[in-house]
Parts: structure tokens; C-alpha cells; sequence
């Protein structure tokens, strides 16, 4: 794939911004293909440029992109070839205060890619920190997209429940609950889905969980 990867980003700096968006595009189809890890070497450089461009579409390409290099690219026994998910992931974490809505939903998800990273996917640790990670996604759980919102639900089902402290695990759990009742119906449809699991990860039973439902209705 080595000139396809030259191809497309030859096109990354094109002066039509579709060709940008495109090239972008075949780079993150790139990094969910067999030749991920190698995608990501050639190409990080380019599309962490792309996630600070002043084109919208293209800070969202560039953050779907990133989204598609699945953990099973990284298991590689070694740290050194994917050094750099931690400017990786910092970046996509700044992304989630974008003024568009869709750069933001599409760097919560990216990020939610790297949640459960760790040694066992080549890593030496997660490039955010499960803390950093469950603060980003209770904030973005008041943004005013839906599609944020429910970004920001996956993000903190994503989040190894071991890896939080119980202090903090209860309050995803209270911040979930409230979304129970958002104003849109899918919000409230995944907020649901994400109670669903909870007393398999360490959070409430499923009692505590029911009685808590029933005092949001009555």
C-alpha cells in the first residue's frame, strides 16, 4: 500500500478542499485495512495536521481517520511502532471543545478506540488516562448536540470500569442516569443501553439501577 499512502498524501495539501477530504478519507480506510500499522507510521504526521486545519469537514475526516486504527493493529509486543498515539489521542481530546458539532462527536469516538488500550496492544500505557477520559466524556454529556451526547455516553461505556476509582464510577452512573430523561429520544435510548451494563462493570446492581429509573419517573 506503500503508494497508495504516497498517493494520498500528495492530495492532503491539494488546493481543492474535496480532494483534501478525500485523501483524508483513503487514509483512514487505510488505517482499518491489514496494513494499518504501516498506514499510521506514513501517514500520522499529515493527518494530525489535517485535525488542525481551519476546514471543518476536514478536522472531521481527520479525526474519523484516526478512529479507524483499531487495537488489534497494535499488538506488536513493542511500544516503538506507534509512538505518538499520546499527541494522537491529546489532540482528539482538545477536538471535543470544537465549535462544530461533528468535529466534536467524531473525536469522542476516535478516542473511545483508545480506551482500553494497554502492554497487551503494545503500548505501555493508554495514551489517555481512564480519569481524563471519563472527565471528558461526563462534560460532553451537557453539550448542546445530541450526537455529542451520545458520543460522550460510548465514550464512558468504553472506559474499563477497573481502571476508575469507585468515587468516580458513581458519579458516570448519576451523570448517565440524568441523560435517562434528555429532551432527545436517542440520547435517551443509549443512555438506557449504557445503564444496561452497569452492574456487570462494577456500578449499582440491578435493583439500585430499577428503583433509581422508577424515581425518575414518578
Amino acid at each position: 500500500p506503500q503508494r497508495m499512502v504516497e498517493l494520498l498524501l500528495s492530495r492532503v495539501n491539494a488546493a481543492d478542499p474535496e480532494q483534501r477530504r478525500v485523501a483524508v478519507y483513503g487514509l483512514g480506510l487505510l488505517l482499518e485495512s491489514r496494513f494499518g500499522l504501516s498506514s499510521y507510521v506514513a501517514s500520522r504526521a499529515a493527518l494530525l495536521q489535517a485535525l488542525k486545519a481551519p476546514d471543518p469537514a476536514l478536522r472531521q475526516r481527520a479525526a474519523e481517520a484516526f478512529g479507524r486504527f483499531r487495537p488489534a493493529h497494535l499488538q506488536q509486543g513493542s511500544a516503538s511502532p506507534v509512538m505518538g498515539l499520546e499527541e494522537v489521542a491529546g489532540t482528539l481530546a482538545a477536538l471535543t471543545e470544537d465549535g462544530d458539532p461533528k468535529v466534536r462527536t467524531a473525536s469522542l469516538v476516535s478516542i473511545s478506540s483508545f480506551a482500553r488500550l494497554g502492554k497487551e496492544d503494545g503500548v505501555q500505557s493508554a495514551p489517555l488516562q481512564p480519569t481524563a477520559l471519563a472527565m471528558i466524556g461526563r462534560k460532553r454529556l451537557g453539550d448542546s448536540s445530541p450526537s455529542v451526547r451520545i458520543a460522550a455516553l460510548e465514550l464512558l461505556r468504553a472506559i474499563p470500569s477497573d481502571r476508575l476509582p469507585a468515587q468516580i464510577r458513581g458519579e458516570i452512573y448519576n451523570d448517565v442516569l440524568t441523560r435517562v430523561a434528555d429532551s432527545d429520544p436517542a440520547v435517551m435510548t443509549v443512555a438506557l443501553q449504557s445503564l444496561s451494563g452497569f452492574d456487570e462493570d462494577g456500578f449499582p446492581d440491578r435493583r439500585r439501577r430499577s428503583e433509581d429509573l422508577a424515581g425518575l419517573v414518578s
